[in-house]
């Protein structure tokens, strides 16, 4: 159940959520948001074993925001969104709310810039380059 007050959001990760990349992101966030963070499991020793995972994402997606009662759903790491085309519309279609990936986002923020064209190479070198402070 959400705490008053916080918009609930959910991160699900293809490998795990213990990293401190995930701690650092925590650190950013406004105390008004309420993060849960799930890890996926589905990438054991390359980054191709994210294709074609749209069904368990989506699976695992409405787990997570039925479980949680989110308000809005974050699915990270580029290449899952560029191995799986179309994925932040259809897990958002599955599960009734915004959801953005990291594709999605880099796209948002390069239109936002006035990009008038992005492709997905410009988007994931986007997501590469982005670094965050401890």
């Amino acid at each position: 159940m959400n705490a008053p007050n916080k918009v609930h959001i959910g991160l699900l990760s293809p490998e795990g959520t213990n990293s401190d990349h995930f701690r650092n992101l925590e650190k950013l966030l406004p105390t008004e948001i309420q993060l849960s963070m799930e890890g996926l499991q589905l990438a054991r020793t390359s980054r191709y074993e994210l294709a074609d995972k749209s069904d368990a994402i989506i699976a695992r997606a409405k787990q997570l925001v039925t479980k949680l009662s989110l308000q809005g759903l974050i699915v990270t790491r580029a290449p899952v969104a560029i191995l799986n085309p179309g994925l932040a519309a259809k897990v958002a279609e599955a599960v009734g709310i915004p959801v953005v990936t990291a594709v999605s986002s880099a796209i948002a923020a390069l239109k936002a810039m006035g990009a008038k064209k992005t492709s997905r190479d410009d988007a994931l070198r986007c997501t590469d380059e982005r670094q965050i402070d401890p």
